[in-house]
């Protein structure tokens, strides 16, 4: 339902959503907004379900978070504490007219930056359009092939959630999504010591597969995949641990049918979910036998680590064929 505030100095038009009730309010200013509104739960149904897993009061930094879409539910429908960074201007103005319309400034803080992997770096945002609702703006440098001159320049500021969380600027984010058309590797290299860490219980990744920086973040994560995956094999070829779990040691391709259970929740799912809590993992899996299906996994969304990569379908075999994980 479309409406105006009364307010003659501030006549926004927005659509009210109510979810279970509470009430949530978008601006729908631009063909572009009422679009991100009008497709807020068929766009991406899957970042939908993941923000709905959020405990209150969890920590959700939203990197790129154009009008906020996403840190308006997060802060409004999951009751997160919600941090959101977007660089562009006119995204930006629209983002914090939506907090006003929520009355969400206590729980939803939004700054005009992006993140990269550089503790403070201050340059140019290579803008596609001037226009709220946009995307594909590039910060410092393009991520596709264009010539920079040919965009209108944008003075930007980046930091890295490194530097913002050991600063004190921002606290330790339990949740992290990454939708910033392109740079991904730059947001996850200048977020390794806290990934390191494991503080981040879970990571979504909105990637372009054909990007070689962003193809090669992803690869470094999925390598975490195969280390679990060889810590379960090791696990189930040793008789004392197979004990103390309670499985029959002659299973034999259980991790196997495991890593299995995963792609085909990737497939399905259009997102990969791995657990980096191995004896957790590994001890539910035993306990309710090799078949482990989606549900199971999404079971895990709280455990101490988990990833989320949003990987388009199209782009999912060809990972999956050169991330080697149906070996």
């Amino acid at each position: 339902m479309a409406k105006k505030l009364t307010d003659a100095e501030r006549p926004f038009t927005f659509a009210e959503l109510n979810l279970d009730g509470r009430t949530l309010r978008y601006g729908i200013g631009t063909p572009a907004c009422q679009w991100r509104v009008q497709t807020l739960f068929t766009k991406e149904p899957g970042t939908i379900d993941w923000i709905g897993s959020f405990a209150p009061g969890e920590v959700f930094v939203d990197v790129g978070a154009n009008i906020g879409i996403y840190s308006l539910y997060a802060g409004v429908a999951a009751g997160a504490e919600v941090y959101a960074f977007e660089p562009e201007s006119q995204n930006y103005a629209e983002l914090y007219r939506n907090i006003f319309l929520n009355e969400a400034q206590r729980s939803i803080t939004a700054y005009c930056a992006a993140i990269s992997d550089q503790p403070v770096q201050v340059s140019s945002l290579l803008l596609r359009d001037f226009a709220t609702g946009h995307s594909f703006h590039d910060f410092g440098e393009p991520s596709r092939n264009y010539a920079a001159e040919t965009r209108f320049r944008q003075g930007s500021v980046a930091f890295s959630i490194d530097h913002l969380v050991e600063s004190g600027a921002l606290p330790a984010p339990d949740h992290v999504k990454i939708d910033v058309d392109g740079h991904e590797h730059k947001v996850i290299g200048g977020m390794r010591r806290l990934l390191e860490r494991g503080k981040v219980r879970s990571l979504l990744l909105e990637c372009d597969p054909s990007l070689p920086g962003t193809r090669d973040a992803v690869e470094c994560l999925l390598q975490e995949l195969r280390d679990i995956v060889a810590c379960l094999r090791y696990v189930f070829e040793q008789p004392n641990l197979v004990q103390i779990l309670g499985c029959d040691r002659q299973r034999d391709g259980v991790a196997d049918r495991f890593v299995e259970a995963v792609i085909g929740s990737v497939l399905k799912h259009e997102w990969l979910i791995f657990v980096g809590t191995l004896v957790e993992v590994v001890s539910e899996f035993v306990v309710n036998g090799d078949e482990i299906g989606a549900a199971h996994l999404d079971a895990h969304l709280h455990a101490e680590i988990v990833l989320v990569i949003d990987i388009p379908r199209a782009g999912m075999a060809d990972y999956v064929a050169v991330g080697g994980l149906g070996e």
